[in-house]
């Protein structure tokens, strides 16, 4: 499947799902905006892979088939030597380390007392934790570091991104940041069909609590940029480095939270947020091998709930 056509509530969901159904990213797929969507209506957008994609995923697809026909001969003869192996061959395979075992012991016994002892006090000697894996705070480190989401790389393509959702993008934040009384100033930067805008101020009331002004001025922003934008125009809004903030903080609250889950032995629910703070959750606690994570409830009040694994098999 190259091309697909999805209705969602917002251009962020149906552009999701349409490049998860694909197993693409943004970069790899053109989309038609069949509509942009509003109060009333849902958005409807046609993804489909780009001719690069479409021939590297069909070389793939030969590659793999020409190492199957390659590998399916060694395979019919590894059987065929297997169904002419006598029956006995396998018992006797399996006989001979117990032998070997039985030799080294009488070869043991054979050995002066004395040069017994030593090597029973050798092998007491050596330290259980030996038989452990060894944990220091350098493999802590790294293990924390694989279990904390990266923030998206900006991408160093020229700009594809119109001239008008430039200038409506801009204008559109400064009449809204002055009818909301804060002073700012408006940085845009342009990476293929990637806005990336960052707000300069010291107000928090762009931020709002938990992010939520902030989230709501990014989703206007991006209806504004994709109005009249024949392909769909990814809009990201940070404000002094909150973003990257957000996440330090969603790790700590996951890994207290996990804690308690582990110590209490049931399941633990946390606060209602939004998709992209759930997605951060998930990634961190996927490392955790004593949890597991699940989002339930229907927005805007779905949330994640970590259980304990023993309890989830139960």
């Amino acid at each position: 499947m190259d091309s697909i056509e999805v209705t969602a509530k917002k251009f962020d969901e149906a552009l999701k799902e349409g490049l998860e159904k694909l197993s693409a990213t943004i970069d790899d797929v053109d989309v038609k905006v069949l509509d942009a969507g509003g109060l009333f209506s849902k958005a409807r957008l046609i993804v489909s892979l780009t001719e690069e994609v479409r021939r590297q995923r069909e070389k793939s697809r030969e590659a793999l088939r020409a190492r199957e026909n390659r590998e399916r001969p060694a395979d019919e003869k590894f059987r065929q030597s297997q169904a002419r192996q006598p029956q006995g061959a396998g018992e006797q395979e399996r006989r001979e380390p117990n032998k070997n075992k039985q030799d080294a012991g009488k070869n043991k016994q054979d050995l002066p007392r004395s040069d017994r002892k030593q090597e029973n006090r050798a092998a007491e000697k050596q330290p259980q934790q030996a038989k452990e894996k060894p944990v220091n705070e350098q493999q802590k480190e790294q293990v924390k570091e694989r279990a904390k989401p990266q923030m998206p790389v900006k991408s160093t393509a020229p700009s594809e991104v119109p001239e008008k959702a430039f200038n409506d993008v801009k204008k559109f934040l400064t009449e809204t940041l002055k009818k909301m009384g804060v002073e700012s100033e408006i940085k845009i930067e342009g990476h293929g069909f990637d806005l990336d805008v960052d707000l300069n101020t010291d107000d928090v009331a762009v931020i709002g609590w938990h992010g939520e002004a902030l989230d709501s001025l990014e989703y206007l922003a991006g209806l504004v940029a994709n109005r009249d934008a024949e392909k769909y125009i990814k809009l990201t809004l940070d404000a002094c480095g909150y973003r990257e903030k957000q996440i330090d903080s969603l790790l700590k609250y996951a890994e207290k939270m996990a804690a308690k889950c582990i110590k209490q032995g049931r399941k633990v629910c946390l606060d209602p947020m939004n998709s992209a703070a759930r997605k951060v959750v998930h990634a961190a606690l996927s490392q955790n091998d004593k949890v597991v994570t699940k989002s339930e409830g229907k927005e805007p009040n779905r949330r994640i709930v970590i259980y304990c694994k023993r309890e989830r098999s139960e």
